[in-house]
């Protein structure tokens, strides 16, 4: 019926697309590894595991890191591939867009999920996605919370727009989750949050470029479930 496809920008335009060196390309590279790992944990922990990771490394990207990269992921036991992606799209046109219209279609429909490679899904975010798999195209948002290292806070978005969505849509008009900014989404698609408790945790900490603490700090007794804190 349907084909699961998770998007993982891993370091695209780091090396192809960082004309100003505004990073430096290898100490982000090194710190990035084991913030990866724990999102490769978390999805080696979902309740479902008929998914596959697509991981989009950037063409320049040096061998050694490569080869960490791949050995990380031989490690998790995660379904996953690699995909040498700029991350440059023209129009709207994504380069996960590119690489599935290439591909003999594997179903009647797709659904693609997004994460960045320094969050995590929780347990039962795959099943729920697929549990409210319905024919059609429709976006899918789920629940979830921030963290800084020291506590959780709600993530305080109110339309179904957050970094964690999926979209559901036939194999012949591949679109995927990736084909807007996410905050556009909603307004492209029809779109609908759903799940219930908390399914994701986006990770705010010194390296983010963009993501900042939005909401409230929870309580001791909302945080029953989210992984232990350092």
């Amino acid at each position: 019926m349907f084909r699961h496809y998770i998007w993982c920008r891993y370091n695209t335009s780091l090396y192809s697309g960082n004309k100003h060196h505004i990073i430096d390309p290898e100490v982000w590279m090194v710190a990035r590894l084991p913030l990866f790992e724990r999102l490769l944990r978390s999805l080696a922990t979902q309740t479902n595991i008929d998914y596959c990771l697509l991981v989009a490394l950037d063409p320049l990207t040096p061998i050694q890191h490569r080869d960490l990269i791949e050995a990380s992921l031989d490690k998790s036991g995660v379904p996953a591939r690699i995909v040498v992606s700029s991350g440059r799209r023209v129009g709207y046109r994504s380069p996960l867009q590119d690489w599935l219209r290439d591909r003999e279609p594997e179903a009647e429909y797709l659904i693609t999920s997004r994460i960045d490679n320094d969050d995590e899904y929780l347990p039962t975010f795959v099943q729920t996605i697929q549990d409210e798999f319905s024919p059609g195209v429709e976006v899918l948002d789920v629940p979830g919370v921030q963290c800084d290292g020291h506590a959780y806070y709600t993530s305080e978005r109110v339309a179904p727009n957050s970094p964690f969505l999926s979209l559901v849509e036939p194999w012949n008009d591949v679109k995927t989750a990736v084909f807007d900014q996410h905050p556009k989404m909603s307004q492209l698609f029809s779109a609908r949050f759903v799940g219930s408790g908390y399914l994701y945790v986006q990770h705010v900490h010194e390296s983010n470029l963009v993501n900042k603490i939005r909401g409230k700090k929870l309580a001791t007794d909302e945080i029953n479930g989210l992984p232990a804190l350092d």
